[in-house]
């Protein structure tokens, strides 16, 4: 293989890992929303009962 395509490999899988990376921190802000929201319900639950 040559130097370009060697680099284009590297390219390649350089983007792969971004995008793996990127469904990562995706999914990881999902769950911090639900749980946020969560917690503000139970707060508010606990509010209510005061």
């Amino acid at each position: 293989v040559d130097r370009a395509g060697k680099t284009i490999l590297q390219l390649i899988e350089l983007t792969r890992l971004v995008v793996l990376l990127r469904q990562l921190a995706t999914s990881r802000l999902i769950r911090l929303t639900r749980l946020a929201v969560q917690v503000d319900q139970a707060n508010q639950v606990v509010l209510q009962v005061d």
